[in-house]
């Protein structure tokens, strides 16, 4: 196999990891909107962001379409990491500024609820939303550094095709 036929077999498995990356999203979401009691309908951002995936990894089946789905794949990647990182932040400073003034009515809603919870320091976080945009952080973080490798790798394997 040469330079330009592994290209083509990695750049598919790219639409592949894609669209099982968009599965794994579409789930996310739509357990944290069950989890909620349906109660909350921005638990499935994880699943609309898992949907416009999925039509990227799709449409990257296609060669002639592949470069540029893979490109609209990472850029909806990168904004839903960086629209997810609050909750990482959130759930950071839960951990470390504690939850001594809660009532017990508010550490339950910390465990199942949607609410908002008052820390210490007067801030209030929604775990909920907090745990799913940190989960939806931890899925696409790695896809994005797959994303980048795969770019990496096939402008090498153009290089290499054009010497």
């Amino acid at each position: 196999m040469n330079a330009s036929e592994r290209n083509v077999v990695y750049h598919c498995h790219m639409a592949k990891v894609t669209i099982g990356f968009s599965a794994a999203l579409i789930l996310l979401g739509v357990g944290a909107y069950l989890a909620t009691g349906m109660r909350s309908f921005t638990a499935l951002i994880p699943a609309f962001a898992g949907i416009l995936l999925l039509v990227c990894g799709l449409v990257a089946l296609k060669p002639a379409l592949r470069k540029h789905a893979m490109h609209g794949a990472v850029l909806i990647a990168i904004l839903g990491f960086a629209g997810s990182v609050p909750g990482v932040m959130n759930l950071i400073r839960l951990a470390t500024q504690g939850t001594e003034n809660l009532t017990a009515e508010q550490r339950v809603a910390m465990d199942v609820k949607d609410d908002q919870v008052m820390l210490t320091g007067g801030n209030k976080i929604r775990p909920v939303a907090s745990q799913v945009q940190a989960g939806m952080a931890g899925l696409l973080f790695p896809y994005i550094v797959l994303c980048i490798k795969s770019f990496i790798d096939a402008r090498r394997a153009r290089n290499l095709l054009a010497a």
